[in-house]
């Protein structure tokens, strides 16, 4: 999860996001049914959702996400083969 801070933090977005505060080793039953109906069904952390209602869990994943929204911090689609290896 702090990868995906850090991510919006470098391009300046963070305000664009909503953080829900939420740890599954600590959350009342109450706050883990609400997480798991509105964010992420399987319960687990880091999770976005995005405009289009698509549910990212991977920490990677959503860092990539935010990067090709904003289209920052990674090399073009095209070149992005040679960044990879």
């Amino acid at each position: 999860m702090l990868n995906c801070n850090f991510t919006t933090s470098e391009l300046g977005v963070r305000e664009h996001f909503e953080l829900i505060e939420y740890n599954p080793n600590t959350a009342t039953q109450e706050k883990k049914a609400a997480y798991k109906a509105n964010v992420n069904v399987h319960g687990t952390v880091p999770s976005l959702v995005t405009p289009e209602g698509q549910v990212l869990t991977e920490g990677v994943a959503i860092c990539l996400y935010i990067a090709d929204l904003y289209q920052k911090l990674l090399p073009s689609k095209k070149e992005r083969s040679n960044y990879y290896k």
